[in-house]
């Protein structure tokens, strides 16, 4: 199996993405995840949710190939992927920003 160098623009081969179908399993748990984070969102055009983007780490964990998030960004817009797990190509900013507001609300919470 060959292996992609961490800063290739080369797209990740679909048949070399493992996981799905234990991702697959495990969405309808993380659909109570969506809105999380959504508080924040005052204009209400946030695209990636954070059950999407527990989602993608999931991907990340289970596939070594993927070893950035500029991969994983390739990967998720995989047409396979994208169907099958029900995300896409995100932007970085949007990455950050779907798991920053519940952090936020987290660290916020009283002792």
């Amino acid at each position: 199996m060959p292996v992609m160098a961490s800063g290739s623009s080369q797209p990740p081969d679909p048949r070399q993405i493992g996981g799905i179908k234990r991702l697959r399993h495990l969405l309808p748990l993380l659909a109570p995840l969506h809105e999380v984070g959504c508080q924040r969102d005052a204009a209400g055009n946030r695209r990636l949710h954070f059950d999407e983007y527990v989602t993608l780490v999931l991907l990340y964990m289970l596939n070594p190939l993927i070893r950035s998030v500029h991969t994983l960004q390739q990967a998720a817009a995989v047409e396979k992927v994208s169907r099958q797990l029900g995300v896409r190509r995100f932007s970085v900013g949007s990455f950050s920003e779907s798991v920053c507001g519940c952090l936020i609300r987290r660290s916020s919470r009283p002792s």
